[in-house]
């Protein structure tokens, strides 16, 4: 059985603090909540450093522990060390980081009635040839039975249905 995640925060000096990551961070085990590391990041913290010398076995369960933390770090202006990971996070952190996130398509205004009309008018388009061409359908059909010809012939039907049957040989010899 893995060992369960921890970590634990040292201060070897004023405004700095490293966090000792031990433990196996997999997706088979209960990560300890960050709690306690984000409430030392106060005002007086300006570096945070990572070691992973105790660390057994990793997945994206330590990335997103770490991502959470290094976010409120960079969100209070704290400077980061993470040559301290395994070289295989220290990658996928920067990875991570080098696509942007994408942000919703944000309107900076309202559009104007010109626009508004003609996207208005493009959909009731659209709804209005959808009704002719149902409309228009139902009337050939409508003319086509009332004409008394059949839409397709019986020999037609069975030849279209013949591949569909479990042996087509014993139906139709």
């Amino acid at each position: 059985m893995a060992q369960q995640p921890t970590y634990s925060i040292q201060s070897p000096e004023p405004g700095r603090l490293v966090i000792c990551l031990g433990g196996a961070w997999n997706l088979h085990t209960s990560p300890p909540p960050p709690d306690q590391l984000l409430a030392a990041l106060d005002d007086n913290i300006h570096s945070l450093a990572f070691t992973g010398g105790d660390l057994e076995d990793w997945d994206t369960r330590l990335l997103i522990f770490i991502k959470a933390i290094t976010a409120a770090a960079r969100q209070r202006g704290i400077n980061l060390d993470l040559t301290g990971l395994p070289h295989g996070a220290q990658r996928l952190l920067i990875l991570s980081e080098a696509v942007p996130e994408k942000t919703p398509y944000a309107q900076t205004g309202r559009e104007s009635a010109v626009v508004r009309l003609g996207r208005l008018t493009i959909t009731l388009s659209e709804q209005l040839r959808e009704a002719a061409t149902f409309t228009g359908e139902i009337l050939l059909a409508f003319g086509t039975l009332i004409a008394g010809r059949k839409p397709f012939r019986a020999r037609d039907f069975f030849t279209s249905s013949r591949p569909a049957a479990p042996n087509p040989c014993r139906l139709f010899p």
